[in-house]
């Protein structure tokens, strides 16, 4: 006897129901999917990006140094009295007419303060003076591969006048500073080994009469900042560093860095150094993120973020790129890591219609992820936004620094422009610092550049009015839509407010406490088409150095 159980019928309309019912559910699932993905992409990306920008910052408040501390250093060495003698010198059949002193004397002695420049500098290896009309070293100072120091004799003095560099310093006008390529340094025609990843700093030496007669220039061997941005690299991100035409001169194989000019003479060396680029992909945000190919084995294709790391003072420089680069490959595991962690709540509702126990447990783990992913998102953004800040403040007197002040001076000066109105300029230096910090201590020294805001600042009614630390115990102030007039009368205000600020202090702590004055340089513009915002600032100080030759606490003020 056999036991027979019926099973129950279903009904061919409750079939259509549920299959239609069960391919809404796949069709919702697969729609939640593909947008949890989407976003769990976008997301990634705007992690990636965070990331990266933070380590762009960083690699510039390496590199954005040098060409401020390059500028002011070439500059000095062209105020040198053997550099103006032996200019005399050459003019006058090889005798200085002033001294009556050979034009020998003068190099053997500009030679011995090369060699000093030379040694006090760890990253310049080479100092030059070199005759603008003849295009032959007259002076060279150096140091050795070896680490010597050595001064060049007549015999060694080499020809430069077919360089590039040499031909555009003969167009510089006095006081500007070029910067050449970042290349590998040459010796008589061939690239010196070991290599010497080089900037020349180049500026003319010229007469009473403006007249170029000879360029100085400075090697730089910038061989140090890059080992210092290789160490930004980590498994995820990779710092390189490229020419204006994508040839590498950093990149983490450390044997790809200026290949471009070992191997230039060998046919095909473009497939394996140089870095192509394509414009953004969609999910990336918008200037931030670019997806590129490089020409590179085994990395064909790249995500990365940029920014550009100018060397230009004004007289032309390499426009560089810093690139922060991440691989495909080890992003899209970033963000198919994300998304798993979205569509766990879903995967946790699917089976939750097995197991609804589950689903609040499952669920709230997944919310606690999302929230914790949430905060390191926003903590990323005020990193991010705090790193903003140091990167524009002077970090010992709390204003603003150099990098922003020139940001500041690059906006208001072509706002100055379009509108054709007035722009200003004070710059102000404290006077005989350097004998405060001999006499008093440096932290007295520090003590007084921090007060000298709490100064100036009361006196400053308008919010566009900017102060800046400029470098040392120099402080500037930019001053749009101010004529000469407003602008000198304000730099009187100051300077009586900076002189009774620090007497009062003086008399109020006691003895040891420093009397400070300050010089003020007042420079006024409307700018015009084409001209330079250096010109202003090439004003103020002159009008600075008048004041300070004047006796010092005072304003000098002049229209450009």
């Amino acid at each position: 006897m056999s036991l027979k159980i019926a099973l129950p019928r279903i009904s061919a309309g409750r079939w259509v129901f549920l299959v239609a019912g069960f391919m809404v559910l796949v069709l919702a699932l697969g729609y939640h999917v593909r947008l949890t993905v989407t976003t769990a992409f976008a997301s990634a990306a705007e992690l990636l990006s965070l990331e990266q920008q933070n380590r762009l910052i960083w690699g510039e408040t390496i590199l954005a140094p040098v060409a401020i501390r390059m500028d002011r250093s070439v500059n000095f060495l062209t105020r040198l009295p053997a550099v103006a003698g032996i200019g005399r010198a050459v003019k006058n059949n090889g005798t200085d007419p002033e001294f009556d002193v050979p034009q020998a004397v003068w190099v053997e002695r500009l030679g011995t303060i090369f060699l000093s420049y030379v040694k006090a500098q760890p990253d310049v290896f080479q100092a030059r003076l070199i005759d603008a009309r003849t295009g032959y070293e007259m002076v060279r100072a150096q140091r050795l591969p070896d680490g010597t120091l050595h001064q060049a004799s007549d015999a060694e003095l080499q020809f430069k006048g077919e360089r590039d560099y040499f031909r555009a310093g003969l167009l510089l006008q006095p006081g500007q500073v070029m910067f050449s390529s970042l290349e590998l340094n040459r010796e008589l025609g061939r690239i010196e080994e070991p290599y010497r990843p080089t900037l020349r700093v180049v500026t003319p030496a010229v007469d009473t009469r403006g007249e170029v007669w000879g360029l100085i220039i400075v090697n730089l061997e910038v061989s140090s900042y890059l080992d210092r941005l290789s160490k930004l690299n980590s498994e995820t991100f990779q710092v390189w560093l490229t020419s204006e035409v994508g040839h590498y001169l950093l990149h983490p194989q450390a044997d790809h860095g200026f290949r471009h000019e070992i191997y230039q003479d060998v046919p095909g060396w473009q497939d394996e150094y140089e870095l192509g680029r394509v414009p953004p992909d969609s999910w990336s945000t918008p200037g931030s993120v670019y997806r590129a190919s490089a020409r590179l084995a085994g990395l064909d294709d790249l995500l990365f973020s940029e920014r550009p790391v100018d060397f230009d003072q004004g007289a032309g420089g390499p426009r560089l790129t810093l690139r922060v680069v991440t691989a495909a490959p080890v992003f899209e595991q970033m963000a198919w890591r994300l998304a798993v962690e979205r569509l766990l709540p879903t995967a946790f509702a699917f089976i939750g219609l097995l197991a609804a126990l589950y689903v609040g447990i499952l669920l709230s783990q997944v919310r606690a992820r999302n929230r914790l992913l949430l905060a390191r998102e926003e903590e990323l953004r005020q990193a991010t936004e705090q790193l903003h800040e140091l990167a524009h403040t002077d970090g010992l007197t709390g204003v603003a620094n150099r990098r922003q002040f020139d940001e500041a001076l690059e906006r208001e000066w072509a706002r100055a422009q379009r509108n054709q109105s007035a722009i200003s300029l004070l710059l102000v230096d404290l006077d005989h610092f350097k004998a405060i910090n001999d006499q008093l201590g440096h932290a007295e020294g520090d003590e007084v550049l921090r007060l000298l805001p709490q100064m100036v600042r009361p006196q400053l009614k308008r919010p566009v009015d900017l102060l800046a630390r400029y470098g040392g115990e120099e402080f500037v102030v930019l001053l749009p839509d101010t004529n000469l007039e407003g602008a000198a009368q304000l730099a009187e205000h100051l300077r009586k407010a900076v002189q009774r600020g620090y007497a009062e202090r003086a008399h109020r702590e006691g003895e040891g406490m420093a009397v400070v004055t300050a010089s003020f340089g007042c420079a006024c513009t409307v700018p015009s088409v084409g001209q330079h915002s250096a010109t202003l600032l090439h004003k103020a100080d002159e009008l600075l150095y008048a004041a300070k030759a004047a006796g010092r606490n005072r304003v000098h003020a002049a229209e450009v």
